[in-house]
């Protein structure tokens, strides 16, 4: 056993003496590297293509020149309307696309519809931001408004239409959902961007504005106001589901209810085109929507809302598109 413990430890000095003295592992001379730093909402919104949708508040058909122009079959589409103008102020790496159509519902989006191609199939994976006004068509809001003004003024027939818009609201909140779903699908990574409308009227109308009495107005106003409503909600419920199942993207809500405040129908300077009729049914397709500077008070909600981002962290995105210059373009047909 001596001999043995005698060998061992000699065996032992000979290992440490070749592996020479011990010494500790040395520190780097810097610290490692940052973290990378969150994407701001700007950023995430401009990485790859920006993808306009939508109905006439999005297409601008009250931005066009004249009356003729906005009656020709077609999407109504100008080049005033604030999806342009959102294009001269961020450069989109992949471009952009300017689908939305004059009369769109949310059921047109899946479909041929305008002489063009169902405006969902032109967004893929590299969109970076999506933006659509929609759902004014699916509450029949030309029609109520043709009803308020053809009604007598001393009649309630105009707002005898709240049961039916009502319905049409619950109806639209699925619709809707079903569309935004669609739209994440298409483009997990981008931020979908869905503007409310604007309130059409004052908040407290002095008299009769293109026929449609003082108390038809206040109705009007909140009935905008209550399908924005559902507008958000369920923006903010597929946003929940998104951030739940750990995906990457947004889908937001752009408030524009007061976005016309002090330029509502009837007033001295209006953002949006008076009623332009004549009677019984020759109506102006730019009635009562956004001139080209209610077009640029709309850029302005959505330009805040491209800088705000849903109010939480937004991933970095996955992949850069080569840049493009700024005035390239990619539109629907």
């Amino acid at each position: 056993m001596l001999v043995q413990g005698i060998l061992l430890a000699g065996l032992l000095t000979i290992v440490v003496a070749a592996l020479g003295p011990w010494t500790a592992v040395p520190k780097p001379d810097r610290a490692p590297p940052d973290p990378v730093p969150p994407v701001t909402p700007a950023e995430a919104a401009v990485w790859g293509v920006y993808t306009a949708l939508g109905d006439s508040f999005s297409a601008g058909i009250g931005a066009l020149a004249d009356r003729e122009t906005a009656s020709r079959p077609g999407c109504g589409r100008s080049e005033l309307s604030y999806a342009p103008l959102i294009v001269t102020e961020f450069l989109f790496r992949g471009g952009n696309r300017f689908l939305a159509c004059s009369g769109a519902r949310v059921a047109s989006l899946f479909r041929r519809y305008g002489g063009q191609g169902p405006q969902v199939d032109g967004v893929d994976g590299r969109a970076s931001l999506i933006t659509l006004t929609i759902g004014g068509n699916d509450l029949g809001y030309a029609g109520v408004l043709k009803n308020c003004v053809t009604s007598v003024l001393w009649s309630d027939s105009c707002r005898e239409q709240q049961p039916e818009i009502l319905a049409r609201i619950d109806v639209l909140r699925a619709d809707l959902a079903r569309l935004l779903g669609e739209l994440h699908r298409k483009a997990p990574r981008a931020r979908i961007v869905v503007m409310g409308y604007p309130r059409l009227f004052p908040e407290r109308p002095s008299g009769s504005v293109d026929f449609v009495g003082a108390d038809e107005q206040l109705w009007l106003n909140e009935m905008t106001r209550r399908a924005n409503e559902v507008i958000r909600q369920t923006v903010r419920g597929v946003d929940e589901e998104i951030v739940a199942a750990r995906d990457g993207g947004s889908a937001e809500f752009a408030d524009a209810f007061t976005a016309f405040d002090g330029g509502e129908a009837g007033t001295a300077s209006p953002y949006l085109h008076a009623l332009n009729v004549d009677f019984p049914v020759n109506v102006d397709p730019r009635s009562f929507h956004p001139n080209e500077a209610g077009n640029r008070r709309l850029a302005e909600v959505v330009r805040a809302q491209v800088h705000a981002g849903p109010g939480r962290p937004l991933a970095q995105p996955y992949c850069l598109i080569t840049p493009r210059r700024k005035d390239a373009d990619s539109r629907g047909s």
